[in-house]
């Protein structure tokens, strides 16, 4: 049964020196690391509160341990994508009239933030930067010997006994996994066989934070300072264009970065995406302009290579986004819209001029009746 901590503020659960703090090693699975902070954030928050109300001293204490041990003894790369992930769990998981669960989401960035105020620049862009690897799982397993197979049983039964009984609901596509819903204790959490965290698979923390919508954490200074470098391109993600050349997260080197990657700063590509979309609307009024419904001119063969050209590029950013942080952007759908608009005026313009002549050379009912009637008529006035 928990106690009321020591702490003359408002209750959050047991006091720290009574909580068990997360043991996690370096190589650890992600499963098993969202796991144990799970654990912990659920005997530690049993009482709502406000972000605000976290950030005090007397109820924000709880939290003071986990983030000492996590900054002194914990190396794992993936541990701020993990917090971020159990933030969106307790979102999920089981509503509640007391807002447990958002106090607990709440919790997960106050120590994701606190534990990137401890590290150096190049290990704040390590961890922010770094993308979850294929989850274990997912890659061939080789079959286990009867020991291994009751091990394995053993530790589904003890997280089935973690969960209790629960409802699993799947999310829609591109917004994050599917968690479990329903426990005893008011969250979701993830089992192995479930296989819910593959929507996060391939992001960063801060791609995972933006999918999550933990504005909280990503409105922090030291988040905003890795936002704006990658911004500006003092933080790049390639150093050549080759296609041998790998992505990783580091600190722009002007002696060793290929020129032409610096197309690939965020900053210059919004300006020249704003050039670009200058140059379809030159085309788009120069089109309606000329008003040639039977032929095809030259400006109407720039607007569909322009349309083309806009739906590769669109295509190449959606594989390297991924579909679950490309649905986070409302710009996103707005270009699918112009894509969509694009060929449906295409298809539109090409069958009417294919169209048009057939119905040229088909008489109207009008100038047949009028061919059929006049010989009569001629004939009529001769005999008057």
């Amino acid at each position: 049964m928990p106690q009321t901590p020591l702490s003359s503020g408002p209750c959050t659960g047991q006091s720290d020196w009574q909580l068990p703090l997360p043991d996690i090693d370096d190589d650890e699975s992600l499963v098993e690391v969202l796991r144990q902070l799970s654990g912990f954030f659920v005997d530690a928050i049993e009482a709502p509160h406000t972000f605000e109300q976290l950030r005090t001293a007397s109820v924000g204490h709880i939290l003071r341990p986990l983030i000492r041990s996590l900054s002194d003894r914990c190396h794992h790369p993936d541990i701020i994508s993990a917090l971020l992930i159990l933030k969106w769990q307790f979102a999920c998981g089981e509503q509640d009239d007391r807002g447990v669960n958002e106090t607990r989401g709440y919790a997960c960035e106050i120590v994701s933030w606190r534990f990137l105020a401890h590290l150096s620049e190049h290990e704040l862009i390590d961890y922010l930067l770094h993308e979850l690897p294929t989850l274990p799982f997912d890659s061939p397993t080789v079959p286990a010997g009867p020991e291994e197979s009751d091990q394995g049983e053993n530790q589904q039964n003890r997280l089935a006994e973690d969960t209790g009984d629960v409802e699993r609901t799947g999310l829609l596509w591109g917004r994050g996994p599917a968690v479990t819903q329903g426990s005893s204790k008011g969250t979701g959490l993830v089992t192995e066989g479930d296989k819910p965290l593959s929507s996060f698979i391939g992001l960063n923390a801060l791609e995972i934070a933006a999918v999550v919508d933990a504005k909280q954490f990503l409105s922090q200074r030291v988040v905003q300072k890795v936002v704006d470098d990658i911004w500006n391109g003092r933080i790049i993600f390639w150093e050549s264009l080759s296609v041998h050349s790998k992505k990783k997260a580091k600190i722009y080197n002007k002696g060793r970065a290929d020129p032409y990657c610096r197309l690939r700063v965020p900053k210059y590509q919004k300006s020249f995406e704003a050039m670009f979309f200058a140059l379809f609307l030159v085309l788009y009024y120069a089109v309606l302009v000329e008003r040639k419904p039977e032929d095809f001119s030259v400006v109407e063969g720039f607007l569909y290579v322009w349309i083309a050209a806009f739906a590769y590029d669109e295509f190449g950013e959606f594989q390297d986004a991924g579909g679950s942080f490309y649905g986070t952007d409302f710009w996103s759908l707005w270009d699918l819209g112009i894509i969509g608009i694009g060929f449906a005026y295409m298809i539109s313009s090409e069958s009417s001029k294919y169209n048009l002549p057939l119905q040229r050379s088909r008489p109207s009912v009008d100038e047949d009746g009028a061919r059929h009637t006049l010989p009569v008529t001629i004939a009529a006035n001769k005999v008057t």
